[in-house]
């Protein structure tokens, strides 16, 4: 429901924004608990909106061989929305973080010629993704920084650019306000080296030339008339805009009115539990201290480590501890489904006050 009402309100838009949809939710089913279960059942009715322009990403299995051994369920669910989805001419993108040799082969094969990767985070990963095929699009995100690191595969290595794509991946409105959104990853790109019309390349035709979007990418007769207008290449400060040949906006203001979208009563009130005592929160252990695994976050990626801390127990729950960086982490569920509450620590987020809660938990919402 919740993704149909977010494509019905993409329609209102004068710019055409196009979907992928979840092959699998939760990703990783047993362990998550998501608002609705998606697999291979729902693809026809999903993919049949002309707003959806694929599968989102294969999920599930972006290694291969340690979920055909242990969940084969899951490939072939998976193989059999892929099958889908490329039988009416939709688009399936990959995920294939640290993937190498035949991990990766097999991850391709699965997910048939034409795929992405938008977990690339090392020049080697993304020198290897280029020779295989596989359009990489470099992330650049409120959170994911990689292009950077991958970009050097094409300034330092001389690989060919045809296949990079330059992405954001999740970014915060406040990003979008402060610095740009695509043009700001561009500017930040040509910062690496990369040559102003190349990079610009990263972000028209060759996205267009991977998702096969051959009326628009390029400028030449016949094609879409989308526009930017760009006064300077190297800040990439962009003057007007124009979308089928109309101009809807100049000098960082709207020149055309869009209309508000209500949302359905069907999308509200999602968040469907009972109220939370603060006992349900404890992390309980014995005796005085207590050795406990603990997330560790690294900065600009979504990838995390672990670590080992020794925590004080007081009153048989163990404390956070603030001079080691150390803070409790509660997943709780809100779907009304399994009422669950996952309980861990967190290291490196450095919050010394207060609390920071959320109602969406990606990927699964």
């Amino acid at each position: 429901i919740g993704m149909k009402a977010m494509i019905e309100e993409a329609k209102t838009l004068p710019n055409k924004v196009l979907y992928t949809v979840p092959c699998l939710t939760p990703d990783v089913p047993g362990l998550e608990t998501a608002g609705y279960d998606t697999n291979s059942k729902d693809m026809e009715e999903l993919l049949a909106d002309p707003y959806v322009q694929g599968i989102g990403e294969i999920q599930g299995f972006a290694n291969v061989r340690p979920v055909f051994e242990h969940a084969p369920e899951i490939i072939t669910d998976q193989l059999a929305s892929v099958s889908y989805a490329k039988s009416i001419g939709k688009t399936v993108e990959g995920n294939c973080p640290g993937l190498s040799g035949a991990d990766l082969a097999a991850h391709i094969i699965s997910g048939g010629t034409q795929i992405s990767c938008h977990e690339t985070t090392t020049k080697e990963e993304m020198m290897e993704k280029l020779r295989n095929g596989i359009s990489v699009f470099m992330r650049e995100g409120s959170s994911q920084r990689n292009m950077a690191e991958c970009i050097r595969a094409i300034t330092e290595e001389g690989m060919d650019s045809r296949r990079a794509i330059l992405v954001s991946d999740d970014m915060v409105p406040e990003d979008l306000l402060k610095y740009g959104h695509m043009n700001d990853i561009v500017r930040r790109t040509i910062a690496q080296g990369i040559d102003p019309v190349e990079a610009i390349q990263m972000v028209t035709i060759n996205p267009a030339t991977h998702f096969g979007f051959a009326d628009r990418g390029v400028l030449t007769p016949g094609k879409k008339a989308d526009i930017a207008v760009i006064s300077n290449l190297t800040e990439m400060t962009i003057d007007q805009v124009y979308l089928d040949g109309r101009k809807v906006a100049e000098k960082g203001e709207l020149t055309i009115e869009i209309p508000s979208y209500t949302y359905p009563d069907t999308v509200k009130k999602s968040v469907k539990r009972k109220p939370i005592k603060p006992d349900d929160l404890y992390i309980g252990a014995s005796g005085s201290q207590a050795r406990v695994r603990s997330i560790e976050v690294i900065p600009d990626q979504n990838m995390t480590g672990a670590k080992e801390f020794a925590l004080n127990v007081k009153e048989g729950v163990v404390q956070p501890c603030l001079q080691q960086d150390v803070l409790p982490l509660m997943v709780v569920e809100r779907h009304g489904r399994s009422g669950k509450i996952g309980k861990t620590f967190l290291h490196g987020f450095k919050l010394k006050h207060g609390a920071i809660a959320e109602s969406v938990a990606h990927d699964t919402h």
